[in-house]
């Protein structure tokens, strides 16, 4: 699936179903918090980026990948972004557990 944000398109990658958990451990963002009401626009906006970035697998950092865009056409790609996220989620988790 392609993420449109602003003039640019990105290849999205597959997450997988473990993503939210990792998706907290390494930014400290809750993903679910994009439901919750009392949200500030900066808290949805941070969300938001963070998630595009980890659809997009860029290799470029946080920062590099946010200057490729306004924040203006970030807020319009919202519903393209969490679209892509519900499509391009496996069942899959990254690693398996042992078993014990």
């Amino acid at each position: 699936m392609e993420l449109k944000i602003g003039k640019n398109t990105y290849e999205t990658k597959i997450l997988t179903a473990d993503f939210p958990i990792r998706f907290f451990k390494e930014t400290g963002v809750d993903i679910f918090g994009i439901e919750d009401d009392n949200k500030t626009f900066i808290e949805l906006y941070e969300i938001y980026l963070n998630l595009a970035y980890a659809l997009t697998g860029s290799e470029k950092t946080l920062e590099e990948f946010s200057r490729e865009f306004t924040p203006y056409d970030l807020v319009q790609s919202i519903e393209n972004i969490f679209a892509c996220y519900m499509e391009t989620t496996s069942p899959n988790v990254a690693s398996e557990t042992e078993k014990k």
